[in-house]
């Protein structure tokens, strides 16, 4: 049910529902056009949500990958830009010279994503792009 408040949210059909039912009981709820040069940012962070959410009910990562390139398709986003690699991320681009270097040494990068939320411990600094362990 719609709380008293400032919303900034797309009417899909459970909040059109719930619109109805508040209207009923005497509130006004107000609607506004969405803005044409802010409806990309708009629909794509609907959009991400709502994926998100159904993503995270699959469990199997290729069914996940399918979803999206399915839906890639949908769109007709061209095959190049549809996911390749189910399992995968690329996480660094490294000479050979430096990826001998860091299996001899066991040196293993750490990517910031993999790190514990830093926030509440130290700021990294921009130019701390590569951080370090040794195993």
């Amino acid at each position: 049910m719609l709380k008293k408040g400032i919303y900034e949210h797309v009417i899909n059909q459970i909040t059109k529902q719930h619109i109805h039912e508040i209207e009923q009981q005497g509130m006004v709820c107000m609607r506004q056009n969405i803005d044409g040069a802010e409806s990309p940012q708009i629909l794509a962070n609907y959009f991400g949500k709502v994926i998100r959410q159904k993503l995270e009910e699959i469990e199997n990562q290729e069914d996940r990958v399918n979803l999206i390139n399915n839906i890639l398709k949908e769109a007709g986003v061209i095959d190049e830009i549809q996911i390749a690699e189910p399992s995968k991320l690329l996480t660094e681009v490294m000479s050979r010279q430096q990826a001998l270097l860091q299996a001899e040494s066991r040196i293993q990068t750490i990517h910031p994503k993999l790190l514990p939320p830093v926030n509440r411990l130290l700021t990294l600094k921009p130019e701390m792009g590569r951080i370090v362990c040794f195993l």
